[in-house]
């Protein structure tokens, strides 16, 4: 029997073809069972080919289309979660154009609120500059009477806030395509989901973060730690990206990583020829450690 120790690999095989054992001997660290057992292991991942037989590849390639529609069915709807997000956006910057809010600077005391006098020195993106300027100038012109209170007053009330949503809701309908006209419904309510999803993602991180910071730090489990910062970055990190565009995005990612994971060796002439020949190599390297074990 060899002794015990290391050995390379043509060692390996130099002790076996001397008609001696090589279970006294290790290959990367690992003893020769170990290999003996993996060798096996690949055989029987080899034998399963067998199943392939079993599947009928006609249905296979039914289903692996009907995924592929759904795939780019998914891509298309992530597409215009990213169009109405920018949409969400634009609408929101054109409103801040017309109206601006100070905080008071003093607690307790409600920030100040009012229209701006000038247009807006650039556009969003998507945008042209010089229409923007006509149509803020003439939205604007009729801020002062679109409302009807009995009273004067210095700072806009909702009905004019609501007359220049409805007057920007008409300016972006024109400038889009007639297909797209429907994404500015949308749009408003991708603004009040990601208001709410954004502060309730900084509610969340800073429920975590205080709950690093209050308890005695020494004392806390090490696990806690671990997901009350994870909890906390994941907040942040839904709080500041475009949340719609993500979750959408990782949505048909996956669904196409799974389609690809089924479409594997899948060839339309020869079905699963390339598992096939991953089978074969898997029982000549099981096969080959196995005898060495022996």
């Amino acid at each position: 029997m060899a002794a015990l120790g290391d050995a390379g690999f043509l060692d390996v095989v130099s002790v076996w073809l001397d008609g001696q054992s090589t279970s006294g001997l290790s290959l990367l660290g690992h003893s020769m069972l170990f290999w003996g057992r993996a060798g096996k292991g690949l055989q029987f991942l080899a034998g399963c080919a067998v199943v392939l037989d079993l599947v009928d590849t006609a249905k296979l390639r039914a289903a692996i289309d009907r995924a592929e529609d759904r795939y780019e069915r998914a891509k298309d709807r992530g597409r215009a979660a990213a169009r109405v997000q920018h949409l969400a956006e634009v609408r929101e910057a054109l409103y801040d154009s017309f109206f601006y809010t100070v905080p008071s600077g003093v607690p307790g005391v409600k920030p100040i609120t009012g229209i701006h006098e000038n247009p807006p020195d650039h556009a969003p993106p998507g945008v042209d500059h010089a229409r923007l300027v006509a149509f803020w100038t003439e939205v604007a012109a009729e801020l002062p009477a679109a409302h009807r209170c009995r009273r004067n007053h210095r700072e806009p009330c909702m009905e004019q806030r609501d007359h220049a949503r409805g007057r920007i809701d008409d300016f972006l309908g024109r400038s889009l395509p007639e297909r797209e006209r429907v994404l500015i419904a949308r749009a408003e309510r991708a603004e009040t989901w990601n208001d709410l999803l954004k502060t309730g993602s900084l509610v969340v991180a800073g429920a975590a973060m205080l709950a690093l910071a209050v308890p005695d730090w020494d004392t806390m489990p090490d696990s806690r730690k671990v997901w009350l910062g994870v909890l906390a970055a994941a907040a942040l990190l839904v709080a500041v990206a475009r949340p719609v565009p993500l979750l959408s995005a990782a949505k048909w990612r996956t669904h196409r990583g799974v389609l690809r994971l089924l479409a594997f060796g899948v060839d339309r002439t020869r079905p699963f020829h390339l598992l096939r020949r991953l089978a074969f190599v898997l029982f000549v390297v099981g096969f080959l450690l196995d005898l060495l074990a022996s």
